[in-house]
């Protein structure tokens, strides 16, 4: 049996590394953030079980001897409040940690819809134009302050496949609405101008 040994350069172990180092910071960002919150609820729900389980042989056990003597009874007292307290905050750790993940995250998505975002005056209004998209400032920041930050990939995607476009319903000259995946939007492609986004009522 032959055995073919074979080393990498220098510069080779250095971008390797480099890029595990990358991942590993990455995935520390991003991903642990989430772990720790679902292990922090999943132990807050275990520990709240366990305490009623106590709870339970407590009770179990009170009534096989037929009484219970002050000690016993402030001992069961004690730990089931204990890991009650315990449980719930354990789950609220968890609930804050995933919370705050899903908010850095959107407004993070924001941000970066605002970076690209350039603002102008057309005819006294203030408008912005965004990703090949015309808006007014203020319709701008109501889309990104509300979870729709996507606006741009969406009005898109909402008008190559639009299953209905019809004039507008309150007559603005030049301005259609599309409708596609039970979402709808008001656009005006002469101008290319978004009036409205958002889910049907």
């Amino acid at each position: 049996m032959f055995l073919i040994r074979f080393r990498a350069p220098k510069w080779a172990r250095w971008v390797a590394g480099a890029v595990v180092a990358v991942a590993i910071v990455a995935i520390a960002i991003i991903v642990l953030p989430i772990i720790a919150g679902a292990v922090a609820l999943t132990a807050g729900i275990a520990i709240g079980v366990a305490a009623l389980g106590a709870i339970a042989a407590t009770g179990i056990s009170i009534a096989a001897r037929g009484k219970i003597d002050g000690t016993t009874a402030i001992h069961a007292v004690i730990g089931a409040a204990s890991g009650l307290l315990l449980a719930a905050g354990s789950a609220l750790a968890g609930s804050i940690m995933a919370t705050s993940t899903a908010a850095t995250t959107l407004v993070s998505g924001a941000s970066e819809v605002a970076q690209k975002a350039t603002p102008y005056i057309d005819k006294g209004r203030s408008m912005v134009t965004s990703d090949g998209f015309r808006m007014t400032e203020y319709y701008f920041n109501k889309l990104t302050s509300s979870g729709r930050a996507d606006f741009a990939s969406r009005a898109l995607n909402i008008i190559q496949n639009a299953t209905e476009v019809t004039p507008d319903p309150e007559g603005y000259e030049g301005v259609y609405r599309y409708v596609y995946n039970s979402w709808e939007l008001l656009y005006n492609p002469l101008t290319q101008e978004i009036s409205h986004l958002g889910p049907l009522k």
